[in-house]
């Protein structure tokens, strides 16, 4: 499949807008992710510019993290598609069936890491937008918490598939600290997105 990034925004669009399974949530939420911080990143290099601060020192950090976070679109398709190919598994008899259910369980682990290590590098996008916000301009400081919020809703939307993959997952404690470390990612995002929207630059 051709890399999300190497698409252009109308055929991205168009995909996902189709019956096609792929590109989901997931890989939608990243691209939404990568938008949303690539704001907040435009708002570091033009107030960077003027006032030529303590910004730059945290341009590659920004620029590392959105290449974390760019890199999940492609990701989740991948990890979707190895999901796929377990239930494509034969269950003609017992010994089948156990093979095919183990396999499930497996590529479902697979899949729900995945939103979650999107949430992570969403959680260090939203604390770098926290960290870098005192010293945005005030003209742009709006982009900045505009992409906050589009950072937030992706988490959010992120956190939906690993709900609806824990169900899967045979291991009653692996599924349990999945599922706490999801709770933990949402919390702490709420946390900050409060104080980035509550933030006024005297």
């Amino acid at each position: 499949m051709k890399n999300i990034w190497k698409k252009t925004l109308a055929d991205f669009l168009e995909e996902a807008s189709s019956d096609a399974p792929t590109p989901g949530g997931g890989s939608v939420s990243a691209v939404t992710a990568s938008m949303g911080f690539a704001l907040v990143l435009m708002a570091v290099k033009v107030s960077e510019k003027k006032q030529h601060n303590e910004l730059s020192n945290l341009l590659e950090e920004g620029n590392n993290i959105l290449n974390k976070i760019k890199k999940h679109a492609d990701e989740d398709i991948r990890v979707f598609n190895e999901y796929m190919q377990a239930l494509k598994l034969p269950k003609n008899n017992k010994s089948e069936i156990e093979i095919r259910r183990e396999c499930i369980s497996k590529a479902s682990i697979i899949s729900t890491k995945e939103p979650l290590s999107l949430c992570r590098d969403i959680i260090e996008a939203l604390d770098f937008t926290q960290r870098s916000i005192h010293l945005i301009s005030n003209n742009i400081i709006s982009d900045t918490k505009a992409g906050a919020l589009i950072l937030n809703s992706s988490l959010v939307a992120s956190s939906l598939n690993v709900d609806i993959n824990i169900p899967f997952i045979k291991d009653l404690q692996t599924s349990e600290m999945l599922d706490s470390e999801k709770k933990q990612y949402i919390k702490t995002s709420k946390i900050i997105i409060e104080k980035i929207i509550n933030y006024q630059n005297d």
